[in-house]
């Protein structure tokens, strides 16, 4: 008996010294518990309860329902486990967008079949950079989405032009430069629409977030950053176009009816990733977020970076006077937007 009643007391203290790490409710219950046993019989009060009256109350209260309480706790390990996959991830669309970079800086660099490995490598790199980053900050079904909405709707449109002349006008592309084709459209340039559009799209949204507005500024972005793309790639001959004297002035080889047809054809793809976008988007703030900083800053270098190359190095003066203006509909809001946030900070 003398050994069992030391064992509870030890028990006892035990339960009282980590009394701070019980519920508030296995508090009470062991007190009333308590009071309820009444005076000591035998010479064992309160103080002298088993060990298995206590472990019945604790039973008790592991049993119970969880609180609101409960479920508001933050499971730490799952959040840490988390933490260190999107930091792992995130990682990804920023290499990929570092190698971009320099793959587009040896472009103006090379000649011939180099160069078209440079484009090859570019496309690429700028469709990597956009998936991986959708996948990391949407998740992987969302980059499928993306990637069957915008290339597939991409290739079908570039088929259809090519063999019809609608929606862009007469066109046709160089054969065996820059990989194996289909419908006589090669299949980079499928990915080429996806790695140039999602930043775009990016940026639209962190301006007017969702609905018409963001679909609209899509397509605009678009089409000013194919005043950039169709005179660099026309000039390398990576196609040609059947009418040459009816396109805006200092690009007459490339028709005006190109331009309404990327602002058609991106609409439809902006419109059908409103859809496809399900995550809810906080009200625009304008503020530069670091989650979006990978594809905000691809779209800052397309719109900056292309200008300055269409001027100085690739004699394309008119293109990068156009091209400056088409993107910077949304390329001179994210600035000002970027400047207020930083005054403030």
């Amino acid at each position: 008996m003398r050994s069992g009643a030391c064992i509870d007391h030890t028990f006892g203290r035990r339960v009282a010294a980590n009394a701070g790490s019980l519920t508030p409710g296995l508090r009470q219950r062991i007190a009333n518990r308590g009071r309820a046993a009444g005076p000591p019989r035998g010479g064992r009060g309160n103080n002298d309860r088993t060990g298995s009256d206590f472990e019945a109350d604790i039973g008790h209260s592991a049993r119970r329902p969880p609180t609101d309480t409960d479920r508001e706790r933050p499971r730490y390990r799952g959040y840490v486990r988390t933490a260190s996959v999107t930091l792992t991830r995130s990682w990804v669309p920023a290499l990929c967008a570092i190698l971009l970079v320099a793959a587009q800086i040896c472009y103006p660099l090379a000649d011939g079949s180099a160069r078209d490995a440079v484009t090859v490598a570019v496309v690429l790199l700028s469709a990597a950079t956009a998936l991986t980053h959708a996948a990391a900050t949407r998740g992987a079904g969302f980059a499928l989405r993306l990637l069957v909405i915008v290339s597939g709707l991409g290739l079908l449109a570039e088929a259809v032009g090519t063999a019809t002349g609608y929606p862009f006008g007469c066109y046709a592309y160089a054969q065996d430069r820059i990989g194996p084709a289909v419908a006589g459209v090669p299949v980079i340039v499928a990915l080429a629409w996806t790695g140039g559009l999602y930043p775009v799209w990016v940026v639209a949204t962190e301006l007017v977030g969702r609905g018409r507005a963001r679909v609209v500024l899509t397509a605009v972005g678009a089409v000013g950053w194919d005043l950039f793309l169709d005179p660099q790639m026309a000039a390398d001959g990576q196609w040609r176009w059947c009418d040459t004297v009816s396109g805006l002035p200092g690009l007459a080889d490339i028709p005006i009816t190109n331009y309404a047809g990327w602002f058609a054809v991106a609409l439809v793809m902006a419109s059908m990733l409103e859809t496809a976008d399900r995550r809810d988007h906080p009200a625009p703030s304008l503020v530069f977020r670091a989650e979006t900083a990978v594809p905000v800053l691809v779209f800052l270098w397309t719109w900056l970076g292309s200008a300055l190359a269409h001027a100085v190095f690739l004699d394309l003066p008119a293109s990068a006077i156009y091209g400056a203006l088409g993107m910077g509909l949304l390329g001179i809001p994210l600035l000002a937007a970027m400047a207020v946030a930083a005054s403030r900070n």
